[in-house]
């Protein structure tokens, strides 16, 4: 009813006016119910069932088998399925998704559905949490040794050399020496002028002990000036014995 002024008159009971272009509202029905056809589509695809027995069949056979009694396609790669076993399958009307996981339950392959389409992927390993990690090895340390006098006196100059080898070294000015770790079980030989030469392990090198040799020392003369003592044979002019 419309007043002499121009305005309207609505009666309570009216349902008010419609806001918006009744085209969208109609583009949104129309796309729900796509929505819902798909999804249903898929739901009903996946409810398949699908008989299958193979024993010890080729993957590629599987694949065709599936194809032939579903909707279903595949997608892969040639070189992954060279990776598979013989597969031995035996279902009865059954899913698409127990299928699938007898199929590829002990198979480097994994697998994933998406629109009606099988996509074959590698599976991933993972590493067990408790795996141990890969030790390095603990690298040797140098053979550290010592030479001293029966007196405990450091010998500077001790020969000492692995015997059977070429390898020889000397003491320090405080009788110590070193050897390579590689020598480890060997024998070694210590010898110091003056001194009984004596061989041991090279385990026991931490501290070695030599004894003055006693014929050595009768061997020494001194010079008739008494200033310096030499071996007989080195001397030169006269000198005397003890």
């Amino acid at each position: 009813m419309m007043f002499p002024n121009g305005k309207t008159f609505r009666h309570p009971r009216q349902n008010p006016p419609t806001a918006g272009n009744p085209c969208t509202s109609a583009k949104k029905v129309k796309k729900a119910y796509c929505f819902f056809l798909l999804a249903l589509s898929c739901s009903a695809t996946q409810a398949q069932q699908i008989s299958l027995n193979l024993q010890k069949a080729s993957l590629p056979k599987a694949i065709a088998e599936i194809r032939k009694q579903t909707k279903f396609d595949f997608a892969y790669n040639n070189e992954l399925l060279k990776k598979a076993s013989p597969i031995t399958v035996n279902i009865k009307n059954g899913t698409i998704q127990e299928m699938l996981s007898k199929m590829f339950a002990d198979q480097p392959i994994s697998y994933e559905i998406a629109d009606g389409i099988i996509i074959l992927k590698e599976k991933k390993t993972n590493k067990p949490n408790n795996q141990t990690p890969t030790q390095t090895p603990t690298k040797k340390e140098n053979i550290q040794g010592r030479v001293v006098s029966e007196n405990g006196t450091p010998l500077s100059g001790a020969t000492i050399q692995v015997k059977g080898t070429n390898f020889i070294t000397s003491s320090d000015s405080n009788g110590f020496f070193e050897l390579p770790d590689q020598y480890e079980n060997e024998i070694i030989i210590i010898s110091y002028i003056g001194y009984t030469a004596t061989e041991t392990s090279s385990k026991n090198a931490k501290n070695i002990t030599l004894y003055t040799n006693a014929n050595r020392i009768d061997e020494v003369s001194v010079v008739a000036s008494g200033y310096q003592s030499i071996p007989k044979e080195r001397a030169t002019g006269s000198f005397q014995s003890r």
